[in-house]
């Protein structure tokens, strides 16, 4: 939800088609989200380091979701990927371009 968004920690760097950043994953981690206005297009890629570089975008979950501006502006969309795995992940890395 909105809330949930806002409230990610990570980049908060404008996403535009052709942006490429890398997202590290703790071992751990139970879920993978990634978020970015739906005005730029869809992800191109998510390669994951440690199984060699494999598109792993499939295993993502796209929705869409309003999220609120900053002290209550207008709710703009956004595209929502989201990868809950089976088990805890182990330490790696995501790059990601969209």
């Amino acid at each position: 939800d909105s809330v949930a968004i806002r409230a990610m920690a990570g980049s908060n760097a404008a996403a535009v088609a052709g942006t490429k950043f890398d997202i590290a994953i703790p071992a751990g981690c139970k879920q993978v989200v990634i978020a970015y206005p739906a005005t730029v297009r869809d992800i191109n890629l998510i390669a994951d380091k440690g199984a060699f570089g494999t598109d792993i975008k499939g295993s993502f979950v796209k929705q869409s979701v309003d999220v609120e501006g900053a002290n209550g502006y207008t709710a703009i969309e956004y595209k929502v990927y989201v990868y809950t795995p089976a088990a805890a992940l182990g330490a790696n890395t995501y790059n990601v371009t969209i």
